[in-house]
């Protein structure tokens, strides 16, 4: 109706771009799922052979633990590491700030403490996976998955002669 002089070619001066196609390998965002680590920590897989028609005994069930910055070492310091049963790490935690606090100025025994627990948070996890390897449950298996959930069942399927011992 409204186009001008009659039926033509457009000029290409309108007012918006000609549409593009898409690249064939980015077709958008396919939405943002966090994938995160998880180690798995067990004993191996034995090769017991009871008598004939027996069930097999099951080993202990295997730990899974995430990957990454861990939020309650970071605001409980030596507290966590008492709850997790870690004596060692707890001792030199509060070795620590209680050094940092008794020698260092104010300001700086803050940023002291503060950065101690920000280590906490990062190390926590590692200390976790070196107290289980020391009970002589080693790292068996990593699995990525989203939540814990569904790293259980990646695990099955990744490694189901481990979870035949899970509960």
């Amino acid at each position: 109706m409204l186009q001008g002089g009659g039926a033509c070619a457009a000029d290409g001066h309108g007012g918006r771009p000609a549409r593009r196609r898409r690249h064939p390998l980015h077709q958008g965002h396919a939405g943002r799922v966090r994938v995160r680590l998880y180690t798995v920590h067990g004993e191996p897989p034995r090769k017991v052979e009871g008598p004939e028609g027996w069930p097999q005994p099951k080993g202990p069930p295997p730990v899974l633990l995430r990957d990454g910055f861990s939020l309650y070492p970071f605001l409980f310091g030596f507290l966590w590491f008492l709850a997790q049963r870690l004596w060692i790490e707890a001792g030199v935690m509060l070795a620590l700030t209680v050094a940092a606090m008794v020698l260092l100025p104010d300001p700086y025994a803050a940023a002291a403490v503060l950065a101690l627990h920000v280590i906490a948070g990062f190390e926590g996890r590692d200390r976790q996976r070196a107290r289980l390897a020391r009970r002589g449950m080693p790292e068996l298996a990593v699995v990525a998955a989203p939540d814990m959930d569904l790293a259980w069942f990646r695990l099955a399927a990744q490694r189901p002669d481990l979870v035949k011992a899970a509960p």
